[in-house]
């Protein structure tokens, strides 16, 4: 029986959104960028953030364990910066979403609040309002990445109870409640409780889906799934514990210690080539929950958890240091990277969410997130830094890289900083 739990809406006046087209510039509805990023000399003086060629900009939005649901933002070609677009929350501590279609679904790791099942949230992706809330079965326990590739072909990683039992499961639409667990190595007991440790977990990194096949790191190689069929093809790099996968460019880029798998996914073998490699050392941050890498032209960008950023033109036989988002950056924008850092394919500016500790007059919670914005087309240039007044960035996504021949919408719901609720520990925001 179908499981739908929608978590009603707070009733507080001062935060009730208001539809507005994303397309007037003379309304203020929007994350300013912090006062002072006008005084950070002539890199700043000189930046300037032209978003116009962007297809749009997801910024997801964890909230934080037990007192705020996550919810999402959205920067727009007209440069602006939308808060809690839709005008709600999601679910507990939302970690990844997918676009197939006219949906977005994000995925969330507690459902209400807890150690326990988690949620899918589907979104009308044409005006960011929530359809429906789905509580996730029991053995789906800490859900924290999501890919579609049909409606029917909805991948979940779960967790598991205290981070033991690792799987990735397979919901014939988001309201399964006896979903299919995939097997992620040859030696997979597929009849192991979802309580135990299995011999092949997967990573805690996203998971790619490219031109119908799957593909999930894991500790025991890149495993390798046709989403036709559902079955497992192959895996790559047997015996590896791969550390992160992306796509680009109709190709997959997946990263082991030393080696850089550059995978053309045109037919079931092509999928599981590992002929063609890259020997280099990419030492990106694995605490990431959301992209390790990123890909743009022709290169692929990645970050320390110090939040030093690397290219690496994939032409070339080494990296090259870009520079710190920390560098110059002004007092609000932190030092903290919170997850990884994302390239969007149409503009080359690189998004990073920084955590700020500690309050300030222009703050609503206690630990708050910025979000920077730099230029890697010639130089590591800092074009923008948005304050939020929101916890912990879970992921940035771009529109162009999902399933989708819906354009991004330029009117909807949204919700002002000032409006955004004021944080109590004793009070869990739905």
């Amino acid at each position: 029986m179908k499981k739908n739990f929608r978590l009603m809406a707070m009733a507080i006046a001062a935060m009730a959104a208001v539809t507005f087209s994303a397309c007037n510039a003379d309304d203020d509805y929007f994350a300013e960028p912090l006062q002072s990023d006008g005084d950070l000399g002539t890199r700043a003086a000189t930046a300037v953030f032209n978003n116009s060629k962007s297809k749009g900009v997801l910024v997801l939005q964890e909230g934080n364990m037990t007192t705020e649901n996550g919810f999402l933002n959205f920067v727009g070609n007209d440069g602006k910066y939308y808060l809690k677009v839709g005008g709600e929350r999601y679910a507990n501590v939302a970690q990844d979403l997918s676009l197939f279609g006219n949906t977005l679904y994000v995925v969330c790791q507690n459902y209400p609040k807890g150690n326990g099942p988690g949620a899918i949230v589907t979104v009308d992706a044409s005006n960011f309002t929530v359809t429906d809330r789905y509580q996730t079965p029991t053995s789906v326990i800490n859900p924290t990445h999501i890919t579609v590739a049909a409606a029917d072909k909805i991948y979940v990683r779960s967790s598991g109870p205290n981070y033991r039992g690792q799987f990735v499961y397979c919901f014939n639409s988001a309201d399964d409640v006896n979903p299919t667990r995939l097997s992620l190595s040859v030696d997979d007991d597929e009849t192991i409780s979802s309580t135990t440790s299995p011999s092949a977990t997967p990573a805690a990194t996203p998971m790619v889906v490219a031109n119908g096949y799957l593909y999930i790191c894991s500790n025991k190689g890149l495993v390798v799934y046709k989403t036709s069929t559902n079955e497992r093809i192959g895996i790559v790099g047997s015996g590896s514990s791969f550390k992160g996968v992306i796509k680009g460019a109709g190709k997959v880029y997946a990263y082991t210690n030393g080696t850089l798998y550059i995978i053309t996914p045109t037919s079931d073998s092509a999928a599981i080539s590992e002929t063609n490699t890259k020997t280099v050392t990419l030492n990106f941050s694995t605490y990431s929950n959301s992209a390790q890498m990123s890909y743009y032209n022709n290169s692929i960008f990645y970050a320390t958890s110090g939040g030093v950023v690397y290219k690496y033109a994939l032409s070339g036989t080494t990296t090259a240091q870009l520079g710190s988002i920390f560098t110059d950056a002004v007092d609000d924008a932190g030092s903290i990277m919170y997850n990884g850092i994302a390239v969007d394919p149409s503009t080359g500016y690189l998004y990073v969410g920084s955590t700020v500790y500690g309050n300030t007059d222009n703050k609503n919670f206690s630990n708050t997130c910025a979000l920077q914005v730099f230029d890697v087309n010639s130089s590591f240039e800092r074009v923008k830094t948005f304050q939020g007044d929101e916890r912990f960035t879970a992921g940035i996504f771009f529109w162009e890289n999902f399933d989708t021949t819906l354009s991004a919408p330029t009117v909807f719901n949204y919700v002002t900083s000032d409006q955004l609720e004021k944080y109590n520990s004793d009070e869990f925001y739905e």
